[in-house]
């Protein structure tokens, strides 16, 4: 029973394969991306930056070299370098492979290889990288200061309804006149590691909290919010759906010592 049950499941996966599913080596390795949401991330990313990038005050000759760089870096060109580093660190059988079974020898190479990989897939794009740093270099004040208006907010502490987001033309939010929550509401803040290595933030409600936050999240789903620490905008996430957990997860735009600073940011505020 058991031989037979193996053998209707190699069966199905023939049957699957052969039948509607991508054939060319390119087909696979594009699917491969997707499931592993490599080629996701590194598009986010590049959004994140575009956004960042947007509020520089830089010259009109910076400017253009900038959107040299999103034009470079359109989402076909992530993909056609991801295609093209993939089949070079594995052969086609591996690649064949792991499009029907990820449980074999050659998945199992796959997933000890996945961070490795990664992080040459994202040095792929470093020379795109330089060049941004550079012009933000060459802006005046440091880096973090640079955009200052994007971050400021003339509001006490606390959580906030964003009446207004960002746009081309409006380089800070606009909230509420009141705070939605307060920051006591939070337990307990910490950066984690997303499955796609990116970081993000992670907070735990007190038990009340979780009630308030709950209500809120379930009034403006679809909304985004804006959590205010010392007058600046720590991070502002859009509420997604109503949520009941005591912790919850926001996906953050910075390197891990910029959101290590966020947490620090709001521990010292949770102390007080």
């Amino acid at each position: 029973m058991y031989r037979l049950a193996c053998i209707a499941i190699i069966l199905s996966a023939f049957t699957t394969y052969s039948c509607g599913q991508p054939k060319t080596q390119n087909d696979k390795i594009a699917y491969l991306l997707d499931v592993l949401e490599w080629e996701k991330s590194v598009n986010t990313q590049i959004e994140h930056k575009k956004l960042y990038y947007s509020h520089l005050q830089i010259s009109p000759e910076d400017r253009m070299v900038i959107d040299s760089v999103w034009h470079t870096l359109d989402s076909g060109e992530v993909r056609n370098r991801m295609t093209k580093t993939l089949a070079q660190r594995f052969t086609p059988g591996e690649i064949d492979t792991m499009y029907l079974f990820f449980n074999s020898p050659a998945g199992r190479k796959f997933r000890k290889k996945e961070y490795e990989t990664y992080g040459e897939m994202d040095a792929l794009f470093s020379e795109e990288y330089k060049i941004l740093k550079l012009i933000e270099e060459r802006t005046k004040g440091t880096p973090a200061a640079a955009p200052a208006n994007f971050y400021k907010a003339n509001r006490p502490d606390g959580i906030y309804l964003v009446e207004r987001p960002l746009t081309e033309e409006q380089n800070s939010y606009e909230l509420g006149q009141m705070p939605l929550l307060k920051l006591d509401v939070f337990k307990d803040i910490s950066t984690i590691r997303n499955t796609d290595y990116s970081m993000q933030l992670q907070i735990e409600f007190t038990p009340a909290g979780a009630k308030q936050f709950y209500e809120l999240s379930k009034k403006y789903t679809g909304r985004q919010i804006a959590v205010v620490a010392d007058k600046t905008i720590i991070t502002a996430p859009v509420i997604q759906e109503a949520m009941k957990e005591t912790k919850i997860t926001i996906s953050g735009s910075g390197n891990k010592n910029e959101m290590e600073a966020i947490v620090q940011r709001l521990k010292k505020k949770m102390s007080k």
